[in-house]
């Protein structure tokens, strides 16, 4: 079938973006599917134009940009989920906080302090901190899509700021 010539003329594409895709939807390294997607839409958008009139190649290009594109979109499907899923925690976090500094007219010096488990807030947020300097709070959790950008929560606008390294 028609199908499953595409899929077998485009087995390296499958199997070098199946691989890729599982790594890149991980914490931390989405970031790492834009050059590789770039650099693959290019090559097959060269090779597409070069097949073009060739129907039978001229699919198999464009089944192969559909793998790449389709290996963008389920990365970033992860990477959104990863960051509601965090940032859920991150509210509840905050939440407890400015419940605690209600009751107490100060801030809490550790999240430990407000009963939170560290390993359960690193499963959740990955990367985070929390510290009070001069009365003031900050609370802080990496980006899930790359590596050392943040999310930092400002007590004061009561909203978070995104601060990219």
């Amino acid at each position: 079938s028609q199908l499953r010539f595409l899929l077998r003329a485009n087995f390296p594409m499958l199997v070098g973006f199946g691989i890729f895709t599982l790594y890149c939807a991980q914490r931390y390294a989405g970031f790492m599917i834009v050059p590789i997607a770039l650099i693959g839409l290019l090559y097959q958008t060269v090779r597409l134009l070069a097949a073009w009139r060739v129907p039978e190649q001229r699919a198999v290009r464009l089944t192969a940009l559909l793998i790449v594109l389709l290996s963008v979109l389920i990365v970033g499907g992860c990477h959104a989920i990863h960051h509601q899923r965090a940032r859920a925690e991150a509210d509840r976090v905050v939440a407890v906080i400015e419940r605690f500094y209600a009751q107490n007219q100060r801030y809490p010096n550790t999240l430990d302090e407000l009963g939170f488990d560290p390993k359960v807030l690193r499963q959740s947020l990955g990367w985070y901190g929390y510290n009070v300097h001069e009365g003031n709070p900050f609370l802080v959790y990496n980006t899930t899509f790359v590596l050392f950008d943040k999310w930092a929560y400002d007590f004061g606008k009561n909203k978070w700021a995104y601060e990219a390294d």
